[in-house]
Order: structure tokens, then C-alpha cells, then sequence
């Protein structure tokens, strides 16, 4: 059978087509292959300590907290049938701003006291430091330096709380203030001198 013309030339055209559509899509294929490198360069700065910050908390067991920004630190005693008790206690947090380790000096000075007091706030004010843990904000570890607040000169070195800071309870201990203590006002200065090294 003999083809005319036209249809010789469609079969041309289509055959052209299709070698074109079959050459476009080895080109697109080979492009597909084709692999992108790139290098990206990485860093983080974290900056030095500039400053230490001492948070004030007061604590309420069980884990009630109420931060505090006064430096005048009170206990409001009630009593109940045996002594006087404030119900709560006081916590600071010593840490750097940024980077960096801190020494920190603990000192109390006995202040004022009823006429006829044989003890001072410092002989019923029991402290305790401990290793704080930045991941749950918490105590950690307790560290050895610790006891009642009447003579207290401590020093707590970077070493003692390396991958951690400082943390400072203290409280009236149980049977502290009695009946039969002289009524009146009972106070003393805390003071706390954290160096950034």
C-alpha cells in the first residue's frame, strides 16, 4: 500500500517529535543528577560574666516560691503552742551573669536585741548552702560549709560549685524563739560579697 504524501510527511513530523521530546527528557534527567555542595561555617560566642545577680526567694514548704525584691528580709513569727515560727525560710540564688566562675564571702553581724535576751537572731538563724543544678533550678548537691548565722564567715570557691551556683537557705530552727524569750525586735546584717573571677 502506497502512502500519500501527506501522510508521509505527518510521520515525519511526528517521528521529529518524538527523537525531540525523547532528547528533552535525557537533558532534564541528566540535569536532575546533577549534585549542589555548599559549606557553612558555624559558631557561637557565650560572653564572659559581667555581674553576679543574687535572687531572693521566700520559700514556702512544700515548694510554694515568692521572689523578693526588698533587702529587708523579715520573719513574721506566729506561735504555735511550743515556739515561735515564721513557717517559711529564705533562699538566694548566686549566680554570673554569662560566663564565668564566682567566690563568694558570707559574713553575719549580730544586730540588736531585747534588753534581757541571751540569745540574738544569729543563734537561732540556721543557714545551709548547696551546689544549685541550672537544669531544674533547684538544690543539688549540699555543700559541707553551713550551720548557724551568728559568727558565719564562709567562702565558697568556683570549685565547690563548678557546673553549677550557689544556693543559700536559712531559717529559724525549731525551738529557736520560746515563751520565755525576751519580747522585742531581734536583727542582724547578712551580707554577701560574690566576685567574678
Amino acid at each position: 500500500m502506497l502512502m500519500s504524501n501527506e501522510t508521509m510527511i505527518y510521520k515525519k513530523i511526528l517521528v521529529v517529535t518524538i527523537t525531540t521530546l525523547v532528547l528533552a527528557m535525557q537533558g532534564t534527567a541528566s540535569a536532575l543528577a546533577e549534585t549542589e555542595s555548599r559549606s557553612f561555617n558555624l559558631s557561637a560566642t557565650i560572653p564572659a560574666a559581667s555581674a553576679v545577680t543574687i535572687d531572693v526567694f521566700k520559700e514556702f514548704p512544700p515548694g510554694d516560691s515568692v521572689p523578693i525584691s526588698s533587702d529587708q528580709l523579715v520573719f513574721d513569727l506566729s506561735f504555735n503552742g511550743r515556739y515561735y515560727s515564721a513557717g517559711y525560710y529564705f533562699r538566694l540564688n548566686i549566680k554570673a551573669q554569662g560566663a564565668g566562675d564566682v567566690t563568694t564571702v558570707i559574713t553575719y553581724a549580730e544586730g540588736q536585741k531585747p534588753a534581757g535576751a541571751i540569745k540574738g537572731l544569729g543563734d537561732v538563724c540556721v543557714a545551709t548552702f548547696y551546689k544549685g543544678n541550672f537544669a531544674t533550678g533547684g538544690p543539688g548537691e549540699t555543700l559541707a560549709a553551713g550551720g548557724k548565722l551568728a559568727g558565719l564567715n564562709v567562702t565558697i570557691t568556683p570549685d565547690q560549685i563548678k557546673g553549677g551556683f550557689l544556693i543559700m537557705h536559712f531559717g529559724l530552727e525549731a525551738y529557736g524563739f520560746v515563751p520565755q524569750d525576751a519580747p522585742g525586735v531581734y536583727d542582724g546584717i547578712l551580707t554577701l560579697t560574690s566576685t567574678v573571677n
